[in-house]
């Protein structure tokens, strides 16, 4: 309804208004030419007819008109479609449309702008301009539409054929026309609105509503595109071989989403791939099953078949098949060099260089392959995880203990060492093959009660080929595994500089109170708990602690060194292991001067012929307060050195040991080394040591399940298993029957106990 105007312009001159606004909407709306003075008179016009009691006629009447001139134009329209259809002519009816269309859509504009003050007036009715786009929209859909959309999609069709090109651009005209058609306000007229409108236009824009396109050529387009797809499957594509198909479904997939992004609406795109992909994807997955398992074993032959046919299924979901065969090739091939090493070494603790060799050659070739071929895929580089780790932890019968640990544990220990050839470039490299070894390692609680032993030992023996390498390892375990699982090895490392420390400072002080030195004097001070050896026993039957004293000339030394570090250290005790102990030794009664490494107790074995030549292993027993057992293993050495004799083959308590005063070697420097208790190192580590790594799991497990129980109160057994299985997995890889075990040694505890709902523990306050 209009507003009633105050004021009425004369009546007898209604008629004439009516016929100037008529004649320029008229000449609008058909695209005739008309001058400015026209153009602006009619706005005076309108106004004055708006001031008119009878100005609610003018809606009605540029509405009638509009839609004669609509109907005139469809008429004319339908009438040439059918002339196209039997004279065999796709474009004619569609040219004349999206002609009419343009001058239509440019004729609405024109026609918001000139009633602008009658649309002001409007009350619960359409603006005249939008109005006509209703109106258009009606005829449109009245017959029309479903045949313009079939000229178009016949274009559109032949240009997939490459037999027509020119026409395309009346096919997005006319797709234009449909998406404009749908909108309550066309974006054309959005440019005169308020901040509402724009606000309007934008919503639109991330969500447009396009039913009218949809209906009317989306859906018969999107069925026209699948028969053509299968159409071109069954008749040309599957008679090429699999390489040659997927280059040219490729090729045929671009040309598509081409064709939607240029000449379609933007949102039929995606659903256009998705036709492609299942006609010529999904629906030939057999056929890429077959061959995917040639093409990864001979994957230096087939890298771009591999990348497209991984980018064809992965967009149908059908990955599962060469993932499975993708693993099980990395799998083999891994084994593969394993058994090499096996065949030309013995076993792989022969050989740990080779061993870090094939895994870390394997990692660098497939993490490049994966980032090439197939795009960084989680899913690839999970599988190949697995699959690796699967090797590295193999256990071979299933009831032994990995063999990995061990092995990178003495891979490391020989790149540690001094001695080794290798540059810094090539040690740098080393320390990083063997973190990626380290990342696949599921014991790796193992593998740190091993690395805390070989560690020791080099720091002890200053036997590291840098200081600042040992700590870089730490600092890469720390990255990978947390705090925790290198807190001893930090421990250690820490210590050494610490003594360092104390033992320049011993010696500054020692040098004031006194002149000469004729010891170089060299402290560790390990912090009990930290180091795996601290226990001062030498064998597991010694109670050498309390028995053995070393000799007077170490004794003062210690004693002194005691008293320094008591003044500094207040409350702290120091034990001395003197089995870990080291003493530089020059033999001056010989031809010639040897300097000889020993332990402390092998030190008061020597000085024991300071004064007489020979003596019995019990008297030296005796003397030293030992056991003949330790005494004989001691002895051992020294005997197999020359340095000393004995009158029997195989020592004994009776058997005299005598001074070798003719003794000589090519070594101006060597040492004396301690005979050990040997074990086959096939058989893994000793009994002791996984008693030790059974107990300290145990531990672990205890400490995950109460923190977990602790901040869940109550969960499910199922729950409980699987979040064990998460916090320990940078430590060890536990089974289910170990958490089981652990969970009723905490009930018996009292730490959780069980609920009256089935399969669930409480968490004890």
């Amino acid at each position: 309804m209009l507003r009633t105007p105050r004021v009425y312009a004369p009546v007898h001159r209604l008629d004439e208004y009516f016929r100037r606004i008529l004649n320029v909407v008229q000449s609008i709306i058909t695209g005739a030419s008309m001058n400015k003075r026209e153009w602006q008179s009619c706005f005076n016009d309108i106004q004055a007819v708006m001031d008119c009691e009878e100005g609610l006629l003018l809606y009605d009447r540029i509405e009638r008109l509009i839609e004669y001139h609509i109907s005139k134009m469809f008429s004319d329209l339908r009438t040439l479609s059918y002339l196209d259809c039997r004279i065999n002519v796709l474009s004619g009816a569609l040219l004349k449309y999206t002609g009419d269309w343009l001058i239509f859509s440019k004729a609405c504009q024109h026609l918001h702008q000139l009633l602008i003050c009658l649309n002001k007036q409007l009350d619960g009715q359409m603006p005249l301009a939008n109005r006509a786009y209703s109106i258009w929209k009606e005829r449109l859909q009245k017959g029309l539409s479903m045949r313009l959309s079939d000229i178009a999609i016949q274009i559109i069709t032949k240009n997939r054929k490459g037999m027509q090109q020119s026409d395309m651009q009346l096919c997005k005209d006319y797709i234009n026309s449909l998406v404009m058609l749908d909108q309550q306000f066309p974006e054309m007229l959005m440019q005169n609105h308020a901040v509402e409108g724009l606000t309007h236009k934008r919503k639109v824009a991330e969500s447009p509503v396009i039913e009218l396109y949809v209906k009317n050529f989306e859906r018969p387009f999107l069925k026209q595109s699948l028969q053509h797809f299968k159409s071109l499957v069954r008749n040309n594509f599957t008679r090429f071989d699999c390489s040659a198909y997927m280059e040219r479904v490729l090729a045929k997939i671009g040309y598509e989403s081409d064709l939607a992004l240029k000449w379609l609406h933007r949102t039929t795109e995606p659903k256009i791939m998705r036709l492609c992909y299942d006609v010529f994807a999904r629906s030939q997955l057999s056929i890429f099953n077959s061959v995917c398992r040639d093409y990864i074993c001979n994957d230096s032959c087939h890298q771009q078949d591999l990348h497209h046919m991984y980018f064809l299924l992965q967009k149908v979901n059908g990955l599962d098949k060469l993932l499975e065969e993708f693993g099980a090739f990395v799998k083999k091939r891994a084994f593969d060099g394993m058994s090499s090493i096996t065949a030309s070494r013995g076993n792989l603790l022969s050989d740990p260089t080779e061993f870090v060799r094939v895994i870390v050659d394997l990692y660098k070739e497939y993490t490049e392959k994966i980032a090439k071929v197939f795009g960084s895929d989680q899913n690839f580089t999970a599988i190949f995880d697995q699959s690796l780790q699967a090797v590295v932890n193999h256990r071979e019968p299933p009831s032994q203990t990995i063999r990995a640990p061990e092995i990178l544990n003495r891979y490391i220990d020989t790149l540690m060492r001094k001695g080794s050839k290798l540059t810094d470039e090539e040690v740098e490299s080393a320390v990083e093959s063997s973190m990626i070894v380290f990342r696949y390692i599921e014991d790796k609680d193992l593998f740190k009660m091993q690395y805390e032993k070989m560690l020791s030992y080099r720091l002890i023996g200053s036997l590291s080929y840098a200081l600042q390498l040992e700590e870089q390892m730490i600092i890469r375990m720390k990255e990978a595994c947390g705090h925790d699982f290198v807190h001893k090895l930090s421990r250690m490392y820490s210590d050494i500089g610490t003594s360092a420390t104390l033992t320049t400072q011993f010696s500054e002080d020692k040098s004031k109170r006194s002149a000469k030195q004729s010891i170089i004097f060299n402290a560790m001070i390990l912090q009990s708990g930290a180091w795996p050896f601290s226990s001062p026993r030498l064998l597991a039957s010694d109670q050498l602690q309390n028995t053995y004293e070393p000799p007077p000339i170490l004794n003062c030394l210690l004693l002194e060194f005691e008293k320094f570090y008591s003044r500094n250290h207040v409350g702290r005790k120091i034990d001395w292991l003197f089995n870990h102990s080291t003493v530089d030794v020059r033999l001056k009664y010989l031809a010639k001067q040897y300097t000889v490494t020993m332990n402390v107790i092998q030190f008061s074995i020597l000085l024991a012929f300071a004064n007489r030549d020979n003596i019995t292993i019990a008297e030296l027993g005796t003397t030293l307060k030992i056991t003949s057992q330790t005494t004989i293993k001691l002895l051992q050495g020294f005997v197999d050195s020359k340095i000393l004799l004995s009158n029997y083959n195989s020592l004994n308590d009776a058997a005299v040991i005598r001074l070798n005063t003719n003794f000589s070697s090519q070594k101006s420097r060597f040492k004396i080394i301690v005979q050990q208790s040997t074990k086959n190192q096939e058989q893994g580590p000793a009994g002791d040591t996984k008693n030790l790594l059974q107990q300290d799991r145990k531990h672990l497990m205890e400490c995950a399940l109460v923190r977990i129980m602790k901040a869940r109160k109550l969960m499910k057994h199922n729950e409980l298993i699987d979040e064990a299985i998460g916090q320990m997995k940078r430590h060890f890889r536990p089974d289910v029957t170990f958490i089981k075990k652990t969970i009723e040694s905490l009930i018996e505890k009292q730490f959780i106990r069980r609920t009256d709902v089935n399969s669930q523990y409480e968490y004890i306050v």
